[in-house]
């Protein structure tokens, strides 16, 4: 979405590197849900090894099986519960767990783009137009119908990919590129 979003020269960065170097850690975990933190968290390795959790729906059962709820908690309220709940890799308080993502997220361009990918498309929009990442005075709505153009998803695609989802989706007859 952000090669695309750059392509068409919808965003104040001419690069990849350069938009991912104007999202900030902060804007990040506000704009990540529960879910989606606990995936970040995954990533990071900030979840205790010892427990044996390698992926979210294990932690979430684990979580459950323990009592640790976390509906209706901020992230930074989640981080704590989790801290106080032995989860997180030993001597991870809640503020801490947030300084330790934030480390990662600033890591490396890659580590940017697989918090990024945590997000949907609309979160992910909603986060570069309130972060004023859009060019000029372009509004989420402007950057929505410019994607909504038949020709903006498939001008990035390569003929191969192109063929391989037309059959993923069973939109040919063809069973199979060979």
């Amino acid at each position: 979405l952000l090669d695309l979003l750059i392509s068409k020269n919808l965003t104040t960065a001419g690069s990849l590197s350069a938009l991912l170097g104007s999202i900030t850690f902060d804007s990040v975990f506000t704009a990540l849900t529960s879910d989606e933190l606990l995936q970040a968290l995954l990533k990071a390795d900030l979840i205790k090894g010892t427990l044996g959790i390698t992926d979210l729906a294990s932690l979430k059962s684990y979580l459950t099986s323990h009592g640790i709820d976390l509906t209706g908690k901020t992230n930074d309220q989640i981080l704590s519960a989790l801290a106080s709940g032995n989860v997180l890799t030993t001597g991870t308080s809640g503020d801490s767990a947030r300084t330790a993502l934030g480390n990662f997220f600033n890591t490396s361009d890659a580590n940017k783009e697989d918090f990024l990918s945590l997000l949907s498309g609309n979160q992910l929009l909603n986060l570069l137009s309130t972060d004023h990442l859009f060019l000029g005075s372009l509004s989420l709505q402007d950057v929505l119908t410019a994607l909504s153009a038949p020709s903006s998803i498939v001008d990035l695609l390569s003929a191969t990919t192109l063929l391989d989802l037309l059959i993923s989706k069973n939109l040919t007859t063809a069973g199979s590129l060979s």
